[in-house]
């Protein structure tokens, strides 16, 4: 045998068993027979492990079978269990999911896409639906598709957060979109899509951005705060109202706003609703930045705002912070105050002087007045109120002081305490007024005004406050007004007075000259009596004519001589208040018939017609002082008669009423005279007077008749 030749590996077996080789066969016959004994008992027992090893393959090869249905079957059923969950899932989406194939052909989509990709059959081509982002281009336009499904096969993920979907009607539909690739067993087998409609929040973000400029383009000033006050968001408004730039406010507490004026209650009551979720609305006055100032600067500008602050809560109602709106509403807030300065100045002015007009000695009226000050001035204009005044009476008098409010040793006291300290510490003022004499002396004093100079009063009125106030024009008008005002109140008191002291002695002087003519009246008229009685007994003797003439001369002049002198003394007495009335009863009527029968000769002389009327109907018996009431009914007939040349003179009584409906009795005397003007009915019942000059040297008299007439008839009542 040779190496060409392998041996059969059950004999190779055998002669390796019996220590031979393929090249030494046995040298014997036995060592023949005991080979091939050997490999017959091989060769059977290699027939019955063949035997058994393909019973035993059968055996398993039917078992392996029966698992492996049994195995594909339960492979197949936890597949559709995963895909019938994934559908499922991918069904209840509400995001658009679809798959394509590498081509961009349409072959699943969910109910989402199918109501996006409304009208899209299995087949179509879906990419062309899409529009990406403004960097992207189309997805429309064949290059651009293709480019994407080239990423897509090379395993490249592609997203796009503002892409459109074109809806068949021209909708444009703002979505988000992903793009990926289907793989199997690393091979890409096809394109998922994934879309979300997102018109709510692209329409919100709108809303957003608008809400946005608005607030940033607002004229108010708007902030947002933590709950603990401090600033997170401002807009640009902010700045220009505050003077606080964003990047230096953002982190800081809304109490660098505050300016340390505003009454501590309204902050109270601002956290108080804020804190039970309500929103406040009301005016602060807060304090303006000024880059460099320290914060307590006393001379930051103020400004007024109108604050509207409304707390916000998460979904679950916990306190995320606060919105806050603010207007600059200083120019509002000075014409506010302006008009009620303007208000205020006219309430004092009237109040002050009403309190001056008032009865009472002038120190009292004036104290009122200086009360009237501290009471009418506003509370938040300078807190405690002190209003002084201090009249200097001369160089030889000490001067004369009134305060009301912080009422002091004495001004000097008053001011020290107004100015916390020495008057030496004010070391400037201001001057203001039309006189430039008044006095502003600063924040830490008050207003010092001159009274008026044409009063000739001298001294000054202050106003003093426990904290600054603004000196409103109005104010300071107001003050200068009152300051004259009560200048010519202690003026006219001083003359008031004075005039009294002239009065007094003027009436002295009058009543004892009026007593004197009172207590003369029986020495003047005695010695005229008795030269007419001597003149009316020489009319009884022998005389020429010449003679006669001349007594006749002289009798006339001394009865004119003693009507005038009658008059005189009569208008004393009722001056002297010496005029005593009779009460008694007499005929009204028959003393009137009396009167005219006296005058009836006078009235012939002149060829003048004197008639007398008295109504028939009227009661005649009546009481009073009837040689008085005689006495003025000669003089307005006499008058009459005197001032008529021709015509006629009448006297009427007749019955009237008075206003209450007692009975009163009228007399009426008219004639046909020279009559009167208005001018002349002016001063008709004046003392001394008559018509004009030229009259009184025509028809002569006092001037007194008509006088002492309304005198006795006031007596009379």
């Amino acid at each position: 045998m040779t190496g060409a030749d392998p041996l059969h590996p059950t004999l190779s077996r055998q002669l390796k068993r019996l220590g031979l080789t393929p090249d030494e066969p046995p040298a014997e016959a036995a060592g023949w027979r005991a080979l091939l004994t050997r490999v017959d008992t091989a060769y059977e027992e290699s027939r019955q492990d063949l035997y058994l090893l393909q019973r035993s393959l059968g055996v398993v090869s039917a078992e392996m079978a029966a698992l492996n249905e049994e195995l594909k079957a339960r492979a197949e059923s936890r597949v559709r269990a995963q895909r019938d969950r994934l559908e499922a899932i991918i069904s209840a989406l509400t995001d658009g999911f679809c798959s394509l194939d590498l081509t961009g052909s349409l072959l699943t989509l969910n109910p989402a896409a199918a109501e996006l990709l409304a009208g899209i059959d299995t087949g179509e081509p879906v990419l062309q639906r899409f529009r990406l982002g403004p960097e992207s281009g189309e997805l429309g336009t064949t290059q651009t598709a293709v480019k994407v499904l080239a990423e897509l096969r090379n395993g490249v993920r592609y997203r796009d957060e503002s892409a459109v979907l074109l809806s068949p009607d021209g909708t444009e539909i703002p979505i988000t979109l992903l793009l990926f690739p289907i793989t199997e067993g690393g091979e890409v087998t096809g394109v998922g899509v994934t879309f979300r409609d997102i018109s709510d929040r692209v329409a919100t973000d709108r809303r957003l951005r608008r809400l946005a400029m608005a607030v940033d383009a607002s004229a108010d000033a708007i902030y947002i705060t933590t709950p603990d006050g401090r600033i997170e968001y401002v807009n640009a408004a902010f700045g220009q109202i505050t003077g606080w730039p964003a990047e230096a406010i953002l982190g800081e507490n809304t109490r660098v706003l505050q300016g340390g004026r505003t009454d501590p209650a309204i902050y109270q009551e601002m956290w108080s609703r804020l804190a039970a979720g309500q929103v406040w609305s009301g005016r602060l006055q807060n304090r303006r930045y000024l880059p460099g100032a320290p914060a307590d600067d006393s001379h930051a500008q103020l400004y007024w705002v109108q604050s509207t602050i409304a707390p916000y809560f998460d979904e679950k109602g916990a306190l995320l912070g606060y919105v806050a709106l603010q207007r600059d509403i200083s120019d509002l807030v000075a014409v506010e105050r302006q008009r009620i300065v303007n208000e205020l100045a006219a309430r004092l002015r009237v109040d002050v002087g009403a309190a001056l007009d008032a009865a009472g000695p002038v120190a009292e009226r004036v104290g009122a007045a200086l009360q009237v000050l501290v009471d009418g001035l506003p509370e938040d204009g300078g807190g405690e109120w002190t209003a002084a005044l201090r009249i200097v009476e001369g160089d030889d008098k000490p001067a004369r002081e009134c305060a009301r409010g912080y009422a002091g040793d004495g001004w000097l006291d008053i001011v020290e305490h107004a100015i916390g300290g020495p008057l030496e510490r004010i070391t400037q003022f201001r001057r203001f007024g039309p006189d430039q004499q008044s006095e502003d002396r600063g924040a830490a004093m008050g207003l010092v005004v001159p009274l008026s100079p044409e009063s000739r009063v001298t001294g000054h009125l202050s106003l003093f406050a426990a904290e600054p106030f603004p000196r409103d024009a109005a104010l300071k008008a107001a003050l200068l007004a009152i300051a004259d005002m009560l200048g010519l109140s202690i003026a006219e008191d001083r003359a008031a007075r004075a005039a009294d002291l002239a009065r007094i002695a003027a009436e002295d002087a009058d009543r004892a000259k009026s007593q004197f003519l009172a207590n003369m009246s029986h020495e003047i008229r005695t010695p005229m009596n008795g030269m007419l009685g001597m003149l009316d007994m020489r009319g009884f003797t022998e005389m020429d004519d010449r003679q006669r003439e001349y007594v006749s001369i002289a009798q006339s002049s001394a009865e004119m001589l003693l009507t005038v002198i009658n008059d005189i003394l009569d208008f004393s007495k009722i001056e002297a208040g010496k005029v005593q009335l009779e009460d008694i009863p007499f005929d009204v009527r028959e003393m009137t018939e009396e009167v005219t029968a006296l005058f009836s000769a006078q009235a012939a002389s002149k060829n003048l017609e004197l008639s007398c009327y008295v109504q028939t109907d009227m009661p005649t018996a009546v009481r009073g002082d009837p040689t008085r009431l005689r006495q003025v009914l000669s003089n307005l007939l006499g008058n009459a008669l005197k001032f008529t040349s021709a015509g006629e003179v009448a006297i009427r009584l007749v019955a009237a009423e008075s206003a209450d409906g007692s009975p009163l009795l009228r007399f009426d005397i008219s004639d046909t005279g020279i009559g009167m003007g208005p001018e002349t009915l002016a001063h008709l019942f004046d003392s001394f007077t008559q018509g004009d000059a030229s009259t009184t040297r025509r028809f002569g008299g006092t001037g007194l008749g008509l006088t002492i007439s309304r005198e006795l008839i006031t007596l009379m009542g």
